[in-house]
């Protein structure tokens, strides 16, 4: 089978909704419902962006629903005080939690990183604990026990917070609210000196996933429903997928990756594919590439052009997107649904 039999160029993407805000996060927990937080600035046109504290302090933050799939929203939470992002919604409690983010100016740390939590869908948000400072990530796997990541440091708490305990360092490229670095039975993955890392802090089980000859990882798609646990990398400077099972390397799939230079940004399930987002350039005017894997193989879209992508979601074998139009400001919220 040839290049043109397995990738092919088609766009299936559909524009739901454009937004003035400036989106933060999205979370989707079935086809037609999900979250979204997103910030007004009170004045555009003052918002001093040299510092990091401002968008925090001089901004309206509102938590909106939708029930039919992303075509409209419903603001259920609204506040000037803070920012709350990268939402996650724990299905055996019901609850949506969500890092908050406000301004401390004149203290040593601008910024002040809490936990918060909706016990009603996200009409209403109470603080659960701190985090640690500069937190990009987190992941609770119930009331007590969870998981935090800065750029280079994770931390696991095992008492809903009260304390957090640095458990390992890694040098996976951080990517905005990634939580496929979560696999099952409460084992997280990373990268650490160019080797894959399994560890469940509370077990205090540690292992060393084992690579092929020469390869080095860039990214981990694990999944706590999943009992397979992917890792794509480079290996004799060729694009690669490794699927590891009871931490055995089940099998190594060449990618059709002809990019010459593509970093990884988005890596993640779908309820019988893979996809995989990946732009092409450092400069803020990238070209975006979508790969999926479905049961015919590899196929391959263009999500370049004159906007740039800024988060994704995913629910089993949908997709949404939002990307900013250059020199307009606006966003736009689109949709994808794939054939499994």
């Amino acid at each position: 089978m040839n290049g043109e039999d397995i990738m092919s160029n088609f766009d299936k993407w559909q524009v739901l909704k454009t937004f003035d805000s400036e989106i933060e996060s999205l979370e989707f927990v079935s086809p037609v419902r999900g979250w979204m937080s997103d910030f007004i600035p009170k004045d555009k046109n003052d918002l001093p962006t040299s510092k990091l504290w401002a968008k925090y302090k001089q901004s309206i933050n509102r938590i909106q629903i939708t029930e039919d799939g992303g075509k409209t929203w419903k603001t259920l939470y609204q506040e000037s005080s803070g920012l709350i992002r990268h939402l996650q919604y724990m299905k055996e409690t019901g609850w949506l939690l969500g890092i908050k983010v406000i301004a401390c100016e004149g203290q040593e740390h601008p910024l002040h990183f809490m936990l918060y939590r909706s016990k009603n869908k996200g009409h209403h948000w109470e603080k659960v604990c701190d985090l640690p400072y500069s937190t990009k990530g987190f992941y609770f796997f119930d009331e007590r026990q969870g998981y935090a990541w800065t750029l280079g440091q994770i931390f696991a708490t095992s008492n809903a917070g009260n304390y957090w305990q640095p458990i390992a360092s890694m040098d996976i490229v951080y990517k905005k609210g990634r939580t496929s670095n979560i696999g099952n039975n409460q084992f997280i993955y990373f990268i650490e000196n160019e080797v894959v890392v399994k560890l469940n802090s509370w077990k205090d089980s540690r292992v060393v996933l084992p690579p092929p000859e020469n390869f080095k990882p860039q990214d981990i798609l694990a999944n706590p429903s999943q009992a397979i646990v992917y890792v794509i990398g480079l290996q004799n400077n060729k694009w690669c997928l490794l699927a590891y099972k009871n931490d055995k390397l089940i099998s190594t799939e060449a990618l059709p990756i002809q990019e010459k230079e593509f970093d990884v940004e988005v890596f993640a399930y779908g309820k019988d594919l893979l996809n995989l987002v990946g732009s092409t350039a450092s400069s803020f005017l990238k070209p975006y590439y979508f790969y999926v894997r479905d049961k015919n193989g590899w196929h391959k879209e263009s999500l370049s052009g004159s906007k740039n992508f800024e988060h994704f979601a995913y629910w089993e074998n949908h997709a949404w997107a939002v990307r900013i139009a250059l020199l307009q400001g606006k966003r736009e919220l689109l949709r994808r649904d794939m054939a499994g």
